[in-house]
């Protein structure tokens, strides 16, 4: 039931399939996005595999299911001819013949994504993608908090081991939760485990958990995410102990108490106040991690990634060359020989030809969302371009959706259908 204009409606919902796929959907989206049990050594379980098969059935049942218009059709050949125009000359230049397949399993669905958003689905048919992910990540983030709880005070005890590709061993608990030795919290001078939910570290997890928030803003309108979900979720972020997320946390939380406010004045008072606590806060969170091991690597990551994608601007030194990356990192660096962050990783492997599809759709919804003067996607959009910058997330499959919810804003794609609705005399409905 909704409620509009003092009466109730009753919505038709479609059949359940929808929902369905799209719950497991989200769910395989949030395991890509480096899970241990993406990372696991000793078996695969073809998270890959498992997840681009759901994308592309989730993407063609929408069109099929619920038909595509002819103006939509051609925007998603359009948007299929200039991306497959960039991985052609992509794989022309940068992409070796071993890569091969390993890069076109990754980059061939953007299309895909396209047409499930421009599909005739009704926007809430849509937004449940989101709407799944998110309650998705508000499950984990309480069950993540309960074992990180119990663990660290005790409580619980690793009920094996458990090794992925990443930091090596991990401590399993029941299959549920995962930690790791090597991934510490300094907390009032005693080291504790950072939490990393299911995921290989604290700065992947965090990027589940501020997407999840993210898309618990775009989509409140159609699907309010229960509080108690964002709470955890928020509780999460904390314990993740990344500095990244706790600034992501609080640029969100402070525009979302400005717009709560119509009041001009009430909002530059509000603005003022909040930018200078934000701004002391990043300094000493700054200042508290400039001395740590993580801060040196991503500093010598910009550094090293600028000089990398130098020697070759416009198609780059060849996609995953990370060898030639790691000519540029310091000396010092054996102990982390990793990189961390997106931007400069797809600027060095592919050159701007790379990065067009990776910053044309955040800039078409900045530009759109700007006109419209609508902040719920002016933030998604600043927060998703940060990501870009503080962590490395450039091969996972949910970028390809929200890349195509940024390119759909503003083509007639989310408009929310009349629903069928009765009215009694009285003025309720039956």
């Amino acid at each position: 039931m909704k409620i509009r204009n003092g009466f109730r409606l009753k919505v038709h919902k479609r059949a359940n399939i929808t929902e369905i796929l799209t719950s497991l959907t989200s769910l395989s989206l949030i395991l890509n996005c480096q899970s241990i049990w993406q990372n696991v050594t000793d078996t695969d379980y073809h998270i890959y595999e498992i997840c681009a098969v759901l994308v592309l059935t989730c993407s063609l049942h929408m069109a099929i299911k619920y038909g595509i218009s002819k103006a939509a059709r051609r925007y998603v050949l359009f948007s299929a001819v200039w991306y497959y125009c960039i991985i052609f000359v992509a794989v022309l230049f940068s992409v070796s013949t071993d890569n091969l397949f390993r890069f076109l399993s990754r980059f061939i669905m953007f299309p895909f994504c396209v047409l499930y958003f421009a599909s005739a689905a009704s926007v809430e048919q849509k937004m449940c993608l989101f709407k799944s992910f998110a309650n998705w990540t508000g499950l984990i983030a309480w069950i993540s908090i309960l074992f990180f709880g119990g663990s660290t005070i005790g409580m619980i005890g690793e009920s094996g081991l458990i090794k992925a590709d990443w930091f090596g061993t991990y401590g399993n608990y029941y299959n549920l939760y995962f930690s790791s030795p090597y991934q510490i919290i300094d907390w009032f001078g005693t080291g504790i485990r950072r939490n990393l939910g299911i995921f290989v570290e604290g700065p992947m997890y965090m990027i589940v958990l501020i997407l999840a928030l993210m898309f618990s803003l775009v989509i409140k309108d159609y699907y309010p995410i229960a509080k108690w979900k964002v709470s955890g979720i928020v509780l999460a972020i904390l314990t993740t102990a990344s500095v990244t997320g706790y600034i992501f946390l609080m640029l969100i939380g402070f525009i979302c108490t400005i717009n709560k406010y119509r009041n001009k004045q009430n909002q530059i008072i509000i603005g003022i106040t909040g930018f200078v606590l934000a701004a002391v806060a990043v300094c000493v969170l700054f200042i508290a991690k400039s001395g740590t091991a993580s801060y040196i690597a991503r500093s010598d990551d910009y550094i090293a990634g600028i000089r990398c994608w130098l020697q070759s601007p416009i198609i780059g030194n060849g996609y995953e060359n990370i060898e030639l990356l790691r000519r540029y990192m310091s000396t010092n660096r054996e102990w982390n020989q990793g990189f961390s962050n997106t931007i400069f990783s797809v600027l060095a492997y592919g050159g701007l030809v790379f990065a067009v599809p990776f910053v044309m759709p955040v800039v078409h919804g900045i530009l759109y969302a700007s006109s419209k003067h609508d902040y719920k996607n002016i933030v998604f959009c600043v927060i998703y371009i940060g990501l870009y910058f503080t962590v490395i997330e450039y091969t996972f499959f949910i970028n390809f959706f929200i890349w195509a919810y940024l390119f759909c804003l503003g083509k007639g794609f989310f408009r929310m259908p009349e629903p069928r609705w009765e009215i009694n005399l009285n003025g309720s409905a039956p």
